[in-house]
């Protein structure tokens, strides 16, 4: 507008001058009347900015019109698997994908990434960019990671490429949203139907009533895609158990031991928790997925923080199945409780010791999934675990290996199936072990009258985190409806563990 207003300014004057008859007057059969030196100057001046003005104007519509630019091509691979709406993950650094081209680091939330696939006519994929979380003392680097989903279904050993485009950002709107629930819980949402949510604050049993049980940094509810609950909280027996919690039941820090598990209980020398620090919530919603990343402390005793941890839950916007896929992924490191916010200057270390459960755990839905007859009258709550055995045919339990619930505990497997009835139909959901993960495939513990499994990777031998070598873990979850698909299962687990070959070839 600007560049309008003295564009206007500069034409007006010379075109005003002219009609007046000051600068090109007929008089006396004269067509032209000489300036002095000063008119001339100030009309040549006025003529040069005009003409620059024009030239601007020009070159800025020239840069807007300019809102595509091709960065490179990638080949995907398929490998040895059949592929249908795979999700396609590319590490890598910005500098990568862009070159020298421009720098966007600051501003790249203006422009989209777009998938154009050579030989086809179809719409364009679009590819959504997310930095890596990072604890507080590491490097702020350009690493991230390119992610989108492979449309369609796409062969084995097929070759398909793709030419990655960056473009202004137009209207592709996220299917989901996140809903901020009483300062203390994330619901995301894809249209009106809930996925799940993230507990990153204090919930309690009962509002405004502190008990020892009180939790936080875990999922619950998680709902199928019709909308039933799959996950139980403040379960009665085992009130501690809590949804999709990662916890450790025994750790050991310089000079004592202590666990994560149970919460309220005095188990060893001293008890801990988990709970949000003060970094705010990293939210990326775009048209691909929608992530959070939490920063936790692992709190022991009062005040003191001997571990942190970076929680990320991402979920994508794969529907065409009639699933929820999201992964969950947690990386944990020991440090310094006098100076919790620095890399330790001397290495600290987290033995997680030896125990037949703990890690990555998943409590179904209760009562629902429990013998509602063994519920006490008097105060509604179990007695023991003896008498809360579920019927045989109350759950639904499938493993990689082919193993259900009797037969699967202390077994490896590198995917669990569990389900149970929701009212007059049956839900579960899929837990897919990772390579990258410690121990892969990770033993399960699988209760045997109880609707609660864990990914137990100190099952067999304990497992020390270090200050120099933090602990990653990785694992991909699908809620669906009905009882346990095995060969749905494997396509999902060929996807997550044997992934298609990406090749990238950047524009020169």
């Amino acid at each position: 507008m600007t560049l309008i207003y003295t564009l206007c300014f500069y034409v007006h004057t010379p075109v005003k001058t002219i009609m007046n008859n000051k600068v090109f007057p007929m008089k006396n059969n004269q067509c032209f009347k000489p300036l002095n030196k000063r008119q001339a100057l100030v009309y040549s001046l006025k003529y040069v900015i005009f003409l620059l003005v024009i030239f601007v104007l020009l070159l800025r519509c020239t840069h807007n019109n300019e809102t595509k630019i091709v960065l490179g091509t990638f080949t995907i691979n398929t490998g040895d698997y059949d592929r249908f709406d795979t999700p396609i993950r590319f590490e890598c650094q910005l500098t990568e994908l862009f070159g020298e081209i421009f720098n966007f680091r600051d501003s790249l939330h203006n422009y989209q990434f777009m998938l154009k696939e050579e030989g086809s006519r179809e719409s364009s994929i679009l590819a959504q960019w997310v930095p890596k979380a990072k604890f507080d003392w590491e490097q702020k680097t350009d690493q991230g990671t390119l992610i989108w989903i492979l449309n369609g279904e796409t062969k084995k050993n097929s070759i398909r490429n793709f030419i990655l485009i960056l473009e202004k950002w137009e209207s592709s709107e996220s299917p989901f949203s996140i809903e901020d629930i009483n300062k203390k819980s994330l619901l995301i949402k894809n249209d009106s139907k809930p996925i799940l949510q993230y507990n990153y604050g204090i919930i309690r049993e009962k509002e405004g009533k502190i008990n020892p049980f009180d939790r936080s940094s875990y999922i619950h509810p998680v709902w199928t895609p019709t909308g039933k609950i799959i996950t139980g909280d403040f379960s009665p027996e085992h009130i501690y158990q809590r949804g999709i919690f990662k916890a450790w039941r025994k750790v050991k820090f310089e000079g004592f031991t202590t666990e994560f598990w149970s919460i309220g209980l005095d188990l060893y020398d001293t008890p801990a928790k988990t709970q949000k620090d003060d970094r705010n919530i990293d939210i990326s919603n775009g048209p691909v997925f929608t992530q959070i990343v939490v920063y936790n402390n692992g709190i022991v005793g009062n005040d003191k923080t001997y571990c942190k941890e970076i929680c990320t839950v991402r979920i994508y916007n794969r529907l065409r199945q009639n699933t929820w896929m999201f992964d969950l992924i947690v990386r944990e490191i020991p440090v310094d409780p006098d100076h919790p916010e620095t890399l330790p200057r001397k290495i600290k270390t987290m033995e997680l010791e030896e125990i037949h459960y703990g890690g990555m755990s998943f409590r179904g839905a209760s009562p629902e999934w429990l013998r509602q007859e063994r519920i006490s009258r008097e105060d509604e709550r179990f007695s023991k675990d003896n008498v809360c055995l579920s019927p045989e045919d109350s759950l639904d339990i499938l493993t990689s290996e082919g193993h259900n619930r009797k037969t699967g505990n202390g077994i490896p497997a590198r995917w669990i199936d569990y389900t149970g009835p929701l009212g007059d139909e049956w839900g579960g959901l899929v837990v897919f072990d990772h390579p990258s993960n410690v121990r892969y495939p990770t033993p399960l513990r699988i209760h045997p009258y109880l609707p609660y499994f864990s990914y137990a990777l100190t099952k067999d031998a304990p497992y020390t985190i270090t200050s120099e070598a933090p602990l990653n873990l990785m694992y991909r979850f699908v809620v669906h409806n009905g009882h346990p698909d095995k060969k749905f299962n494997e396509k999902i687990a060929q996807d997550f563990v044997a992934p298609p070959q990406v090749t990238w070839n950047q524009t020169k």
